[in-house]
């Protein structure tokens, strides 16, 4: 089994192609009915860096064609998040479908214990999504510690009467609330902004055994995301909900990018505790949707992502017409345990 690490400032456009020919065959399988990737996006995630995480790439390949492939990623020593978050290293490992079952991932997992892992890298993620990646990491005995569900609401398929109907129902339960929707942030709202969404992730966090929440870092990697997102051509449709005194007590956000304008994705939806069951969110998501058929006329679906205990978001999703998909989970294993489970120990 040949593995061989990507240099990926180095890749030719021969193997460039050989890459996107692979990504986007995984990219048809997992989302089914979506319009594919090209080989420009390819590009522009892979160049992909970050200052604060190192994301390495491994292969196998038949011939010219790659069949498998494992992304390496884990905080720099440097890194802004808690230092316990340092001994972490996630792995995600992809197979084509007609490759499975032939230990190919296996190979992978203990080629990267024995050659790549740091000293301190003391705990493994592996990500899965779908029955053949559980299977996988139900193999070496792993702890799910996160469990997430994709959604779609495809809008030819919509009940726009009754997406109609939810909207006058949660503005009737919030008269004395104003929501607004812009284009992007207004300058003057952005400390509001960030701090409304530190203090989301925070409360999100308290549901999760591994996800170790450090403010300063995520208020800087919400605005560096910002940075980015602007750069890359990405558009973001905001509703702002606010009290009678003008306070923001509510976000709700709708992103797509100028090369992908016919898939929107929903980005956190929430809301300040004391106004909660008051049909806030149901009306901002409303808004926005409401909104994007009417100036969006490229957008054909909105898709979503919600934390399997998050039953408030997932029974609003529900009553929209969202469509759930498996879930992607996180299994989380101590080093040397996964090193003895495949016998490389």
């Amino acid at each position: 089994m040949n593995i061989e690490k990507l240099d990926i400032p180095k890749l030719s456009e021969l193997e460039w192609q050989e890459l996107y020919d692979f990504t986007a065959e995984l990219f048809a399988e997992l989302f089914p009915g979506e319009t594919n990737i090209n080989l420009d996006y390819v590009k522009r995630v892979f160049n992909d860096t970050h200052d604060d995480f190192v994301n390495d790439h491994y292969i196998i390949k038949e011939g010219n064609k790659i069949i498998a492939k494992a992304r390496f990623s884990y905080a720099k020593p440097t890194s802004l998040t808690k230092e316990t978050d340092t001994d972490n290293v996630n792995i995600d490992i992809r197979v084509r479908k007609q490759y499975r079952r032939k230990k190919l991932a296996t190979g992978l997992l203990s080629y990267l214990l024995m050659n790549q892992f740091l000293g301190r890298h003391k705990r493994v993620y592996l990500s899965a999504s779908g029955s053949p990646g559980y299977e996988f990491c139900d193999n070496f005995d792993g702890k799910v510690t996160f469990e997430s569900f994709e959604s779609k609401l495809f809008f030819d398929k919509a009940d726009w009467a009754n997406i109609e109907n939810l909207n006058s129902q949660a503005k009737e339960k919030s008269k004395e609330m104003t929501v607004e929707i812009t284009e992007d942030i207004n300058p003057e709202n952005e400390s509001e902004y960030f701090n409304i969404f530190c203090d989301m992730f925070e409360e999100l966090s308290k549901n999760h055994v591994d996800w170790i929440f450090n403010r300063e870092y995520t208020m800087n990697n919400l605005r560096e995301s910002r940075k980015k997102e602007k750069a890359d051509g990405i558009k973001t449709l905001i509703a702002w909900t606010r009290d009678k005194k003008g306070r923001l007590i509510g976000i709700s956000e709708l992103i797509f990018s100028q090369d992908r304008k016919e898939k929107l994705i929903t980005s956190l939806s929430g809301v300040v505790k004391e106004h909660r069951k008051k049909g806030l969110c149901m009306r901002m998501k409303t808004d926005l949707l409401l909104y994007a058929t009417k100036y969006l006329p490229d957008a054909k679906f909105v898709w979503t992502e919600n934390d399997k205990g998050n039953d408030s978001m997932r029974g609003i999703n529900a009553k929209l017409g969202f469509v759930p998909d498996e879930p992607s989970r996180s299994y989380l294993y101590k080093t040397d345990e996964l090193k003895k489970k495949l016998g490389i120990l």
